[in-house]
């Protein structure tokens, strides 16, 4: 383990742009939530789950539009890039899980607490199964 060189993921533009997309809409609808638990009926039951549908769906459709535009024989190539779509929606959710309850500042600061220590484990996760 002296002098090992250890490798850390870049995170790409495939993630961070569709995972800041999905945040910015969470906070943008969030204004409403405590109002839609409050005077809750099915019409806003329908809302908060469509909502949370296009929150997660938002950053999805904004990773496949940059796969789109990916150049086929790019650098890493377009197949290595999909494993990144698991973070970019499970990232959506979770915003719509935390900033809900938690409000805009400390739901905030959770999801961003939430996104690092992911991607700490992501970082190390590959010397700990060594």
């Amino acid at each position: 383990m002296v002098g090992e060189e250890r490798v850390v993921r870049a995170i790409s533009p495939f993630e961070y742009v569709p995972i800041l997309v999905s945040v910015l809409l969470v906070l943008g609808a969030s204004s409403g939530f405590d109002d839609w638990v409050r005077y809750g009926s099915r019409q806003v039951a329908v809302l908060s789950v469509a909502l949370t549908v296009a929150a997660m769906m938002s950053g999805v459709l904004v990773f496949f539009a940059g796969l789109a535009l990916y150049p086929a024989d790019g650098e890493p190539r377009p197949a290595e890039l999909l494993p990144i779509l698991n973070n970019v929606a499970a990232a959506g959710l979770l915003a719509v899980v935390l900033v809900a309850p938690l409000g805009r500042a400390l739901g905030t600061l959770a999801f961003g607490a939430a996104l690092w220590s992911n991607y700490q484990l992501q970082a190390r996760a590959h010397p700990i199964a060594e």
